[in-house]
């Protein structure tokens, strides 16, 4: 199943930047870089050492999980429509 970080997904904004992509919020956890809330499908992403710039996630829950993807694409419509985010670095 999806990881989901239940504190990052209460804090989550979608925001398009200014390269028409959501923006993504990355955190970092045990030294790892982090999408702690993705736009396109409320999950978390490892992201492997990648911490600024464009990504495409790896949503597994569109395929796994249908259900709870639908109901993330009803809080958010606009998430259906885009397969990559901007990356937006951790403060510090």
């Amino acid at each position: 199943m999806p990881l989901t970080m239940p504190q990052e997904v209460k804090r989550f904004k979608f925001k398009i930047g200014s390269a028409g992509l959501p923006l993504s919020q990355v955190i970092t956890q045990n030294g790892n870089y982090w999408i702690g809330c993705c736009p396109l499908c409320g999950h978390a992403h490892d992201l492997r050492g990648v911490s600024e710039g464009e990504f495409e996630p790896n949503c597994l829950v569109k395929t796994l999980d249908p259900k709870t993807y639908t109901a993330w694409v009803k809080l958010y419509p606009e998430a259906a429509n885009f397969t990559r985010v901007t990356l937006v670095p951790p403060e510090g």
